[in-house]
């Protein structure tokens, strides 16, 4: 009676996405799988791994890493809140299902400066 057991494959149903976000705002870098239920996420940016499930995994120097608490996991999901958003938080972050044929996406994130109100003298 060998029973073996069937691994769910997960897949991301979100589509790699630009993200474009004003200086100070906060975003939600959206990484919906399917099935849910037991899966484990990594997000990554420039080969630093950011999140590993809902743990911190900062592999830099904590000294020089400003982004603190800014970064977090949005409750109930797997995507990624960034708060405050500066102008170095712009690159490409990946969202990644740790499974044995691990499957995932990336999205860009482009800050834009906030507008400023110019006055011309004519």
């Amino acid at each position: 009676n060998d029973e073996e057991e069937v691994a769910v494959v997960a897949k991301i149903v979100t589509q790699s996405a630009l993200y474009n976000v004003t200086i100070g705002r906060t975003v939600r870098l959206e990484c919906k799988v399917s099935p849910a239920n037991g899966v484990v996420v990594q997000w990554t940016r420039n080969n630093t791994n950011y999140f590993i499930g809902t743990q911190k995994s900062y592999e830099q120097d904590l000294s020089s890493y400003s982004a603190g608490d800014r970064f977090s996991i949005a409750a109930n999901s797997t995507d990624l809140l960034i708060r405050d958003v500066r102008p170095s938080d712009s690159g490409l972050y990946t969202c990644e299902v740790l499974q044995v044929d691990p499957v995932k996406i990336q999205h860009n994130l482009a800050i834009l400066e906030s507008p400023r109100i110019v006055s011309k003298y004519f």
